[in-house]
């Protein structure tokens, strides 16, 4: 019969060999035949196999390894197996179970973080798919390395929500959530990532719970009847019927309301208790009143901005994610009123001088679209005047954004200032050069006058934000000594000393 060791033996002496010769390949096959077919529970072969899948990188294996490693001897948690004149570098065998996981789990988790910041300042999106993919790769290893580490998951669900890989993000912030489950954070990452998936029966009622709070018993998704089960017939009922389906808004007091549409409850309205403000984030916000609009409850959208406000009135997001819905909802008075309180906390903001622009000029559209065919009235302009010089800031902020571009052009097209719309519209549709490229964008006004000569009409644009642009018109010639042909009408937007956009006038 044969010696059974609880450790050592012949194979883990001659593991130890290979590992001074630094051959961890042949290490592992004397170590896997002495678990496999000697002794399974000797302690110092599972010990020095977690220390060799360390030393691979084969962090799986290692973490099983260890684990039986330290279940048979538990002070392999401080000290390992001394081999003299080991061949590691990073660590040695003796240093323990404890120690080498920290190490490694170290080594890889800033490797995540290396790719990671790679990924962010990647040169092209398939270099940048590449690190966000060994950064998730990385995070998954610190994960496994030690699965408490709430920060390895986290930041390898942020990989793939990086990569818009929602499905795949949502196991590792389950994981992070079960070894820190009262985490706001988390908790909103996980309903963002149920939401970006199509998984709204599952994002609602984590929403829900983060702004109302825990402890509420009702969310989206429920079923009439089991709400009637948890809360009692409602005090009363209010019915209204769009497209012939019936939206239904229960009434139990003053702050707790249920809506419900098809038998299946839409939204929640619940008094919010202080305890319990922490989770409740402009994201979180955000999520909850959209998700709102999406199931047409814009009534219970509109209530979580209005409890947000109560709250913290000077919330610049607030404020201008609460405008912002309202201007989708085409309801533009009360738009303007909040997107104008976020302006007073951060004018500084380009999207709101946009929101602001759009807002009014919605509003113009709309009343001129609501007189009767022949009426003289023009006061509609007036919203449109006061568009301008929110979109001219947005510009000034933002130069490069054609849809700012395009909306002042309309704007000042409606104002009747047609040289500063015609610019609006070359700049948000940028023509580099015209005429066979003899007219190009950033040439000097006196080379051009060169080729063309003098315009035959110079216009201002009217405006303070582009005082030093001046439109120089070109009408259709034909060509004679000297002279290019223009066939058709030209106009060259020129600031200062260089023509700045061109605009083939058809």
């Amino acid at each position: 019969s044969s010696l059974l060791f609880a450790g050592g033996g012949p194979n883990v002496n001659g593991a130890k060999l290979y590992i001074k010769q630094d051959d961890l390949k042949k290490a592992i096959g004397v170590l896997l035949k002495e678990v496999e077919q000697v002794n399974a529970k000797n302690e110092d072969a599972w010990y020095l196999l977690g220390y060799v899948y360390a030393r691979r990188g084969e962090y799986a294996k290692m973490a099983e390894a260890f684990d039986k490693a330290v279940e048979l001897k538990p002070k392999f948690k401080d000290k390992g197996v001394k081999i003299s004149k080991d061949s590691g570098t990073e660590f040695h065998s003796q240093f323990g179970t404890e120690m080498i996981l920290k190490i490694v789990w170290g080594k890889v988790f800033n490797e995540g973080v290396k790719y990671f910041n790679d990924a962010l300042n990647a040169p092209d999106d398939s270099l940048k798919q590449s690190n966000f993919e060994q950064a998730a790769e990385a995070f998954k290893a610190a994960g496994t390395i030690a699965p408490d580490s709430v920060l390895a998951w986290q930041n390898m669900a942020s990989a793939y929500m990086s990569m818009n890989k929602y499905e795949e993000s949502i196991e590792p912030l389950q994981m992070a959530l079960k070894h820190n489950p009262k985490d706001c954070n988390l908790k909103t990452m996980l309903a963002q990532v149920y939401s970006s998936s199509g998984q709204d029966s599952l994002a609602m009622p984590i929403f829900e719970q983060l702004w109302y709070g825990t402890g509420i018993t009702v969310t989206s998704g429920m079923t009439a009847s089991k709400v009637a089960l948890i809360l009692g017939e409602p005090k009363e009922k209010n019915i209204t019927e769009v497209g012939g389906r019936k939206n239904e808004q229960w009434v139990y007091d003053n702050s707790t309301y249920v809506y419900v549409k098809d038998g299946i409850v839409t939204a929640v309205q619940y008094t919010i208790k202080e305890s319990e403000q922490d989770c409740r984030t402009e994201d979180v916000a955000d999520y909850l009143a959209r998700g709102y609009i999406k199931a047409d409850n814009m009534e219970a959208a509109k209530n979580v901005y209005k409890q947000a406000l109560e709250v913290n009135p000077d919330n610049f997001n607030f404020r201008y994610n609460y405008g912002t819905i309202l201007l989708e909802n085409q309801e533009h008075d009360e738009a303007i009123v909040q997107l104008l309180k976020a302006a007073e906390i951060d004018p500084e903001k380009n999207d709101i001088n946009y929101n602001l622009g759009a807002a009014y000029l919605n509003r113009g559209v709309s009343k001129r679209e609501d007189l009767p065919e022949d009426s003289q009235d023009k006061t509609y302009k007036e919203d449109f005047k006061l568009a301008l010089p929110y979109l001219e800031k947005a510009i000034r902020m933002n130069p490069d954004d054609s849809n700012t571009w395009f909306t002042l052009g309309r704007i000042a097209g409606q104002l009747n200032k047609i040289p500063l719309s015609g610019y609006a519209f070359a700049k948000g549709e940028p023509t580099k050069s015209v005429l066979d490229s003899k007219v190009v964008v950033g040439m000097q006004g006196s080379a051009l006058k060169m080729i063309l000569g003098e315009p035959n009409q110079i216009n201002s644009l009217e405006s303070e934000q582009f005082e030093t642009v001046m439109e120089w018109v070109y009408k259709t010639r034909r060509g004679t000594k000297g002279k290019v042909a223009i066939p058709e009408p030209i106009s060259v937007y020129v600031m200062g000393e260089r023509v700045d956009a061109l605009l083939i006038i058809k």
